[in-house]
């Protein structure tokens, strides 16, 4: 989960694509993700919180997810990264789309991205009123002289 602590002031393209990129790389180290998932389930394994009824721990978890979960994110962004077809398939298709994550109340603006091809397919989900981050990611992206298509 990166992040931009922006307390310590503005922060250039370059230094939120480096810090991003750093954290990426140390955060999808196999031994990490064992040791979150490890902690994740373990409060299952104790003996008391098994006995307790699903439905009590499904509100308890529901209700500590709006109080912390979402507050923690401004967005959700999914990569499925490059699939790897087979050619044979690959050039039977034409298109790829992906749909973003939903959007709840606290986080309004998800985005998903794939890549097919020579291209970058980016889909944003928004359950808000203004479409203005919108508009500023691609009006960034053509200002760095990347070719930007848009369909609806």
């Amino acid at each position: 989960m990166p992040e931009i602590d922006l307390r310590l002031g503005h922060y250039s393209f370059d230094e939120i694509l480096k810090t991003v990129h750093h954290q990426i790389q140390l955060e999808t180290d196999e031994k990490l993700i064992n040791k979150i998932l490890s902690r994740n389930v373990g409060s299952e394994r104790k003996i008391i919180i098994r006995g307790i009824p699903l439905f009590i721990k499904s509100l308890a978890l529901r209700m500590n997810y709006y109080s912390l979960g979402s507050n923690q994110y401004s967005g959700v962004l999914s990569n499925l990264g490059r699939p790897n077809f087979p050619p044979e398939i690959a050039d039977q298709i034409e298109h790829l789309q992906v749909i973003a994550p939903p959007p709840n109340k606290l986080i309004k603006t998800n985005c998903g991205i794939i890549g097919f091809k020579d291209q970058l397919i980016v889909t944003f989900g928004n359950i808000s009123y203004s479409k203005e981050l919108e508009k500023r990611f691609f009006r960034f992206l053509s200002q760095q002289g990347i070719n930007v298509r848009l369909t609806i």
